[in-house]
């Protein structure tokens, strides 16, 4: 009697651990589909597939080192001190899911109830650019890290403003990221026709006095669409110039990088200046406090920089892009008001020079006129910092072009403010109840009170995601407006629309019955007259 009720109780345990271990097509494909795959799939920027069960199993060991350490996805911000716009991240309950399913020997469980396989076509976002190029076919020339600049002329006859930029890279093992300059001095022209190769090889910038910087490209960045009122100004007749981060290792391979953008010739549109506001020069309004920027050998060292606002205007912060190069630690960056009062921007607290690019902040920051804003940025230049070039016999480390050399850059995406914009929002999301989230089907709501302050159309996170019936929408509109609801496939199809209906101003829900729905991943998109916005959902 004995053995059959422990036998019975055994069977019981086993049951009850098997229905709580998750499994690849329940629990982890989904967790993969909406968070990894975008950039972990054949011909993706990032190495290794994870589309299908047998790729996961085959990298489980590395997803699950690097769910630990934190390096996946890729998002070097530290999320307590400012949340931004469309962050890469895992929540605590997505986490010890793929952590548990590492453990319990990564079971696939009924692959029949897994979401379909998400399909990437690469294929551009922009279809219709008012410029797009591509750069000559390029034949990596040196195994070492090379940045090699690539100067497209704009053709324009007058002045424009980009609202859309697209890159997409050529070849995805080799191209690392890519920044985008203008140049209106004719001066990178020139270095491109002296140079035999396609494009000409510059370490840091582009070797011209005062480029304009446009924006860029790093591994799982979207194509990026400003807010509808602005743009960032395109001088007529400048050079586009690319500059490309071919890593180690990549002697012989070639690549043809592309670029797509949008431009308007809309006058009234807002500037979006970028400039590095917060910098390692030793005068100036943005300049170090305890420069020159000079690290010795086996020294760790810290420098500040501060930016005076003494214009007789405000500014309002769109995004930030701190930057630094192998041997930078950390970089914490900040504004301080008459009264010390503190506005928190961005804090980087382990400097990774393999993961950097521009981060828009969730909504508008104001940065009143008389407030100053710091950076402050650590350097380890010790055998102890495992990125040290030379960290077997360290050597003294300053300011220069070359990647062995060091910066310290803060750039800003900014405006002359105007009235309101502190209250402009980019992104809802409420990033602090999603890190807290108990299972898949959590419903997030926004905590932003938006009523009568904000002057574009919003879509929230949408709900239940994934879904197998019906998906929930709600949305705001800042005045009675026509609207038309559509949803397409990642291939870009329409899938179902609905015709273009009256909705007051104020909160509006509604939803989509997706019965029938193949498995997979899904764009709904919300339009009215001036505003497009769009949230991604799962059908299981």
């Amino acid at each position: 009697m004995r053995i059959v009720t422990s036998l019975l109780l055994f069977l019981l345990l086993s049951n009850v651990l098997d229905a709580t271990t998750p499994t690849w097509a329940k629990d982890i494909a989904p967790i993969l589909y909406s968070k990894c795959t975008a950039c972990h799939h054949p011909g993706g920027a990032g190495h290794g597939s994870l589309i299908t069960y047998d790729d996961a199993l085959s990298l489980s060991s590395s997803i699950e080192y690097k769910v630990i350490s934190g390096q996946m996805p890729p998002w070097p911000p530290d999320r307590t001190y400012r949340h931004f716009a469309d962050e890469r991240f895992l929540s605590n309950y997505q986490k010890q899911a793929i952590l548990d399913w590492v453990t319990a020997g990564a079971p696939s469980g009924d692959t029949t109830l897994a979401p379909a396989k998400p399909v990437y076509t690469n294929s551009a976002f922009i279809t219709s650019p008012d410029f797009t190029a591509t750069i000559p076919t390029y034949a990596v020339t040196s195994n070492s890290d090379i940045y090699q600049c690539f100067v497209l002329p704009s053709g324009l006859s007058v002045n424009e403003f980009i609202t859309s930029m697209e890159i997409i890279p050529g070849n995805t093992e080799i191209v690392h990221h890519v920044l985008v300059y203008q140049d209106t001095t004719g001066i990178a022209r020139q270095k491109d026709i002296a140079d035999p190769n396609p494009g000409y090889t510059n370490f840091g910038g582009i070797g011209v006095s005062n480029p304009i910087l446009l924006g860029g490209w790093v591994p799982g960045q979207r194509p990026y669409t400003y807010p509808s009122t602005m743009g960032v100004k395109l001088y007529k007749n400048a050079d586009i110039v690319l500059q490309i981060h071919y890593p180690r290792n990549s002697l012989g391979k070639v690549d043809s990088t592309k670029i797509n953008l949008k431009l308007s010739t809309n006058t009234g549109l807002r500037n979006i200046m970028v400039q590095p506001l917060l910098n390692h020069t030793n005068s100036g309004p943005g300049s170090l406090i305890n420069g020159p920027l000079v690290i010795p050998a086996n020294a760790v060292k810290s420098f500040t920089s501060k930016f005076n606002n003494t214009f007789p205007v405000d500014f309002s912060l769109l995004s930030i892009a701190p930057h630094m190069h192998l041997i930078g630690k950390s970089m914490i960056c900040y504004a301080v008001g008459p009264t010390n009062d503190t506005i928190p921007l961005i804090n980087i607290k382990d400097w990774n020079f393999e993961w950097q690019g521009f981060y828009t902040f969730q909504r508008l920051i104001r940065i009143p006129s008389g407030y100053k804003a710091y950076a402050t940025a650590v350097y380890d230049n010790t055998a102890n910092n495992p990125r040290n070039p030379n960290k077997s016999n360290p050597v003294q480390v300053k300011v220069g072009e070359a990647t062995t050399d060091e910066m310290m850059l803060c750039y800003f995406n900014f405006l002359i403010a105007e009235p309101g914009d502190e209250n402009f929002v980019i992104d809802s999301t409420d990033y602090a109840k999603l890190d807290t989230m108990q299972g898949p089907n959590d419903t997030v709501a926004t905590s932003i009170n938006l009523s009568g302050i904000v002057s574009t159309a919003q879509l929230y996170a949408l709900y239940p995601n994934p879904t197998s019936n019906v998906i929930n929408a709600r949305f705001f509109l800042p005045v009675n407006s026509q609207v038309s609801i559509a949803i397409f496939d990642l291939n870009g199809k329409l899938i179902a629309e609905e015709k273009v209906k009256s909705y007051n101003g104020g909160f509006n829900e509604f939803n989509v019955d997706v019965k029938g729905y193949a498995k997979g991943e899904y764009i709904l998109q919300l339009k009215n007259e001036k505003t497009i916005r769009r949230q991604s959902f799962i059908v299981n």
